[in-house]
């Protein structure tokens, strides 16, 4: 058996806050002397009891000030530990763009950037330290700095910069093929096919281009506008028909290493260069210069002959893969595309069209037997009408082929389905008004 004492009765009515029981104050003396008198630990009084004054609890000396100072300074050693950090890994990180170091300077709230205070005489007042303020600015204009910089190298230095996305071998073959199947224009003319390089600076590749008059001309104004003395490397023996047409193949086959040149003296891009070879260069233009000569692709209707849109389709390759066609594997076929066709090409290119043209006269014939079905008796009056005109060639005749005409036409206008007009879509003007003030 457990005694109770008359501090553990104490401690109880501490924390029940109850008066106490006759029961809980009687006093139990033990008979038995070898039990013994368990001693429960003090307990503490509990801060939200209802006899506690709440001056008391705030005080200096109270429990609740010494845990609200001590959550006041961890707070604080957490602000200055997050500043440390940040500041540190702008110094320390030498991976980060000053573009987002500015975006961070950005962040810094307005009243702790100190601002400049003018005098009555409006002059600045030289008290205040203006030099956050400057750096912050200083940062935030280097950007800008840079790619003015930048940029005006470029500008000053006749440079060449690749500029262009790289032409895949896919992107180049149907370029070709739209290139070669458009209609000519009037500005194909006759001219000569040219390269040309800079001697000063061979490493920026070769110039491409063709011209209508002679050629030394050319060189001259070379030498007075881009400020170089060009070497020639080829030019055409003879005048070449359509020789704009064969410039832009010519530029097209070789667009995936195309370098443009920054011009200073023309305030311009000449993107007729080209990083290659000599070799490549010249082979290149030799090429479509052979086959713009000997085969003359175009007809007496500025169209691309029979022949050769037969064999741009037949000749295709059947696979364009754009991770398998590699540029080298298009140059080759291009070279077979364009090759002499054969006599057994000249028959199957006719063949094939005369199919065509006697299919489509099969269509256009299904389709006027069907609107003669339906338009009978109109089409029938009306011929018999025309004949009978022809026959009599008096007033009455054509007065009866007038009302013949007109009644057919009602009845041929009655079964056409006219469509609704279509609707513009139109931004009310009230909407319009509103929105413009709103951003301006």
């Amino acid at each position: 058996m457990v005694s109770r004492t008359p501090s553990d009765t104490s401690c109880l009515r501490q924390l029940h806050g109850s008066r106490p029981s006759s029961l809980s104050e009687s006093k139990i003396e033990p008979n038995d002397p070898n039990l013994t008198t368990i001693k429960y630990p003090a307990v503490r009084q509990r801060l939200t009891a209802t006899n506690s004054d709440p001056t008391t609890l705030a005080s200096t000396g109270s429990p609740i000030s010494k845990i609200a100072t001590r959550s006041h300074s961890l707070v604080d050693s957490a602000t200055c530990n997050t500043r440390l950090n940040r500041s540190t890994r702008f110094v320390s990180d030498p991976f980060q763009d000053r573009e987002r170091i500015a975006a961070e300077a950005v962040r810094v709230p307005r009243e702790s950037i100190p601002r400049k205070r003018q005098r009555s005489d409006g002059s600045p007042d030289p008290d205040v330290d203006n030099s956050s303020t400057s750096r912050s600015s200083a940062s935030l204009s280097t950007p800008d700095t840079n790619k003015r910089t930048t940029r005006q190298v470029r500008q000053d230095n006749n440079s060449h910069s690749p500029g262009m996305t790289p032409k895949t071998a896919r992107s180049t073959h149907d370029s070709l093929y739209r290139e070669l199947r458009r209609k000519l224009t009037p500005t194909d003319q006759k001219g000569f096919m040219y390269v040309l390089c800079d001697p000063h600076n061979k490493r920026g590749g070769y110039k491409i281009g063709w011209t209508t008059r002679v050629f030394r001309e050319r060189i001259v104004e070379h030498e007075k506008g881009c400020n170089f003395t060009a070497d020639i490397i080829h030019v055409s023996d003879h005048e070449i028909e359509n020789c704009s047409r064969l410039e832009k193949l010519v530029h097209t086959d070789l667009e995936s290493h195309c370098v443009p040149l920054h011009c200073d003296k023309h305030k311009s891009v000449h993107k007729e260069w080209f990083q290659v070879t000599e070799e490549m260069a010249v082979g290149t233009v030799k090429k479509w210069e052979k086959f713009m000569h000997r085969e003359k692709p175009y007809g007496w209707n500025r169209q691309l002959k029979i022949v050769w849109e037969y064999l741009l389709e037949t000749r295709a390759p059947t696979s364009l893969d754009v991770r398998t066609l590699a540029h080298d594997a298009r140059r080759e076929h291009w070279e077979r595309i364009i090759a002499p066709p054969t006599t057994d090409d000249y028959l199957q290119a006719y063949r094939a069209r005369i199919q065509l043209l006697l299919k489509n006269l099969f269509c256009n014939l299904c389709d006027t037997w069907l609107y003669v079905q339906k338009f009978f008796w109109p089409i029938s009056s009306l011929i018999y009408g025309m004949i009978t005109l022809v026959l009599a060639r008096n007033l009455l005749a054509f007065y009866a082929f007038v009302f013949v005409l007109v009644c057919a036409s009602v009845h041929v206008m009655s079964h056409v389905t006219l469509s609704p007009p279509k609707r513009k879509s139109r931004t009310p003007k009230k909407m319009n008004a509103v929105a413009s003030p709103l951003q301006g």
